[in-house]
């Protein structure tokens, strides 16, 4: 008797697992597409002189590469 209302319980789980299912779900129209960049600010003296630096390390290290 237990092993049929088992069967009937597992039949009923199933049937009703097997329901519409949205694929994809709806599109709104209300997503905002504006990006906003950030205006660039000028480097200080120090910071030029420290890429400056940093650009001359680069270029001396990859012209040392035998």
């Amino acid at each position: 008797m237990k092993t049929i209302i088992l069967f009937f319980f597992g039949m009923l789980l199933i049937c009703n697992a097997c329901g519409d299912v949205d694929e994809e779900p709806p599109r709104t129209d209300s997503i905002a597409r504006q990006y906003v960049i950030p205006q660039a600010k000028p480097l200080t003296a120090e910071e030029r002189e420290f890429i400056k630096a940093k650009r001359e390390e680069y270029n001396n290290a990859i012209n040392n590469v035998e």
